[in-house]
């Protein structure tokens, strides 16, 4: 995994990191069981007050202009 980034806190979100994950669904059929999984997609992770890890799923990875899903540099425009 890279390095977490780190996510500016607002009223309804917390202070954290994202996180960039691929999942698998579970189908047996399915090509994720195999392969590297569904995704990318991008999540928000925190620490709550008792130290326990939480994340929230952002969505999709954006495309960016070469049609590649990849993660926007920090104060870039994807």
């Amino acid at each position: 995994m890279t390095e977490p980034a780190p996510a500016e806190s607002t009223a309804d979100q917390p202070t954290g990191w994202t996180e960039v994950r691929r999942v698998r669904c579970g189908k047996p059929t399915c090509r994720c069981r195999t392969g590297p999984g569904h995704g990318p997609y991008l999540y928000q992770v925190w620490r709550d007050e008792q130290g326990h890890r939480c994340t929230r799923y952002l969505g999709p990875l954006p495309l960016v202009p070469n049609g590649n899903r990849q993660r926007a540099e920090p104060g870039g425009t994807g």
